[in-house]
């Protein structure tokens, strides 16, 4: 598997959070950035150095899901230490599964939810990282009750500018009020 530059860097980041003593950092990189690659990578070097180890990743729709599978399967990464999964699901049969050593949110920005914070409230000493496009509520409150850094890749134009996003057109329905 081999991430471009910005995905390293990003990884990185994600590691230097926890090696500066944070449990809970939020990646924020734009649709298309690769998030789930990037954290498919990480998954796999966190099973890799101890094969104790367990990754819940989860997620909040089906669609994600099996994007989340082809990804570890595209790559040729095992799942055998992994639990690809709904938060909707999980949180309510968290006894069914292997403890996690680490957890990882995709979509995290819905991470305030009740059914995620069941997953969270269960395992408080297992780090987890989230996953993001929008760290932001939809009421415009941030994430950082949940979430103690930030870590911030490159931008949608950024990855446009490079080569990694193609040009776009923006629509949207108009607004009254």
């Amino acid at each position: 598997m081999i991430l471009r530059p910005y995905q390293t860097n990003l990884i990185n980041a994600t590691r230097n959070s926890f090696r500066t003593g944070h449990n809970a950092p939020c990646v924020v990189l734009p649709c298309g950035g690769g998030k789930t690659v990037c954290f498919t990578f990480m998954a796999d070097q966190h099973i890799r150095i101890n094969p104790d180890n367990f990754v819940w990743f989860l997620v909040h729709r089906q669609e994600l899901v099996e994007q989340t599978e082809r990804t570890f399967r595209d790559f040729g990464i095992p799942t055998e230490r992994v639990l690809i999964g709904m938060v909707q699901t999980v949180s309510r049969h968290l006894d069914r599964y292997t403890t996690p050593s680490l957890i990882i949110f995709d979509e995290c920005h819905h991470a305030t939810a009740k059914t995620w914070l069941n997953v969270i409230n269960a395992f408080p000493s297992v780090p987890i990282v989230g996953l993001t496009g929008t760290p932001a509520l939809l009421d415009g409150s941030g994430l950082g009750k949940i979430f103690d850094s930030i870590v911030i890749g490159p931008g949608t134009a950024e990855l446009t500018r490079d080569g990694y996003l193609c040009e776009y057109d923006y629509y949207a329905p108009k607004l009254t009020d």
